[in-house]
Parts: structure tokens; sequence; C-alpha cells
């Protein structure tokens, strides 16, 4: 998310279809090669100890079936 709580969406690129004055396909349109926003470096993994993980167990609810009925979702 970004400082102003919205979500950060891909970008996306997309040819111009909507603009008649262009030949689409007389076009010499490249792709760029774009790099991840976020990248992941597991080198280091076996260096992690968990004992060291700070953290509480959390109670998860069980809900009966009439429960899950009457649950109601939204995004």
């Amino acid at each position: 998310m970004d400082r102003s709580g919205s979500p950060i969406t891909p970008t996306v690129i997309e040819i111009d279809n909507h603009n008649a004055k262009k030949d689409i396909e007389n076009l010499d349109i490249e792709l760029p090669v774009l790099t991840p926003r976020i990248q992941r470096e597991y080198k280091n993994l076996n260096l992690l100890n968990i004992a060291d993980f700070k953290h509480e167990r959390i109670l998860v609810k069980q809900f009966s079936e009439e429960e899950k009925k009457k649950l109601f979702l939204r995004k």
C-alpha cells in the first residue's frame, strides 16, 4: 500500500486502440523488460533461527455449519 492507504496495483501497458489515427499494424512496438517491484532473496534462510521468533499463538474459532451460513464476507 502507498502512504495514502491505497493499494499499489500493477502497471498496465497496452496499445491505444481507441485512436483511429494510429496505424497499429505499422507500429514497431518494443515491449519493455520490467523488473519486479518486490524481489525475494532466499539465500540466507539457513541463518534463521525459528526459536528466536517472538510470536504468540492465536486461537482460531471453529464455526458450526449454521454459523457459516450466517457469515457475510465483503471485499
